[in-house]
């Protein structure tokens, strides 16, 4: 919906790309942290220690999701230098690409806060990247950009 509210406002089309969908998480899919803990009780408490680098079974790691996304990520920055790009994405995806283009450790991706329908936004620059906006939230403004 975001994405098309974006979209229609400029003119534009919509590219879609499964590698920046949200994370897998198998057999917790669907699931409230308390229906995990209390069927999953030993895979949760790995899962609270290693937040990053565990996968529930059929599921991913945070790593694993940042490996795919970041591939895609790779090729937008690359193709599109200069240029203003809306990438439109989950919560998932969006920490832990935000946490690695600003050079955080993607093991700390829980530390960036995104809600639904925020605006973060990273310039690309060919030395560094700089962080500009995080999870800006004024509704009005997000149609129009």
């Amino acid at each position: 919906m975001t994405a098309g509210a974006i979209a229609k406002h400029h003119g534009l089309g919509i590219e879609y790309n499964d590698a920046l969908r949200e994370r897998r998480f198998g057999i917790w899919e669907g699931l409230y942290f308390h229906e995990i803990e209390q069927n999953f009780t030993d895979e949760f408490q790995q899962w609270k220690q290693d937040q990053a680098g565990f996968a529930p079974s059929g599921g991913e790691s945070a790593y694993d999701l940042y490996d795919r996304a970041a591939l895609v990520l790779d090729r937008i920055v690359a193709d599109n230098r200069g240029s203003t790009v809306v990438i439109v994405s989950h919560v998932g995806p969006i920490r832990v690409l935000l946490a690695e283009s600003i050079g955080m450790p993607v093991q700390s991706f829980r530390s960036l806060r995104i809600d639904p329908a925020s605006l973060s936004c990273v310039d690309y620059g060919s030395k560094q990247n700089n962080l500009l906006l995080l999870n800006y939230v004024e509704q009005s403004r997000l149609p129009g950009l």
